[in-house]
């Protein structure tokens, strides 16, 4: 990082530097997540939070916070649009750094009630949905979970859950955009 600037007292004025970077996290739609990182530095640091290059504001969506070097957002009522990059900018008067992660993961749960057994059945564009290593399909009793990991641009479409038994069925949509993802 080079040698630092000297302030008016003649000591060293370090740089912000992350000493713990952000991970990539998934986050289940309709509830919280929670991205943080660390950073060293000389005081005063300012921290300044961004999705896919637009600067975040705190409020009830957004929850930004910078406590004991800890720069932490937390994301509330997660919904598609909430997919992408995240970036944490941390600047004093020697400089500044940043790092980043993708908020990847799709995750769609559909609650249901009826009288087992119960099949449950994903669909993307109409076209049903197998477990596989970017994607994993939960049937509890009350609830179908479709997570889909390291969401990227083509798992946008129509999702549908199908749920039956012999009583009869039903279906519910979701419609899901991905801004900001990387392409296949």
């Amino acid at each position: 990082m080079g040698k630092g600037l000297r302030g008016e007292r003649g000591y060293r004025l370090v740089p912000p530097s992350f000493s713990r970077k952000l991970k990539e996290t998934n986050g289940v739609l309709g509830s919280s997540v929670l991205l943080e990182c660390k950073v060293s530095g000389t005081s005063p640091i300012s921290v300044a939070w961004f999705q896919d290059g637009n600067e975040i504001v705190s409020g009830e969506k957004y929850e930004i916070s910078f406590l004991d070097n800890i720069c932490a957002l937390k994301l509330n009522a997660l919904d598609a649009t909430d997919t992408g990059p995240y970036t944490c900018v941390a600047a004093n008067v020697a400089g500044s750094d940043e790092c980043s992660a993708f908020l990847t993961s799709i995750v769609l749960e559909s609650s249901y009630v009826g009288t087992p057994p119960i099949s449950v059945t994903w669909k993307r564009n109409g076209t049903p949905i197998a477990q596989s290593p970017r994607c994993s399909v939960t049937t509890t009793d009350k609830s179908g979970i479709l997570e889909i990991f390291n969401s990227i641009k083509s798992d946008e479409g129509e999702y549908t859950c199908e749920v039956a038994n012999e009583a009869g069925a039903d279906v519910c949509h979701s419609l899901v955009s991905i801004l900001g993802a990387r392409y296949p």
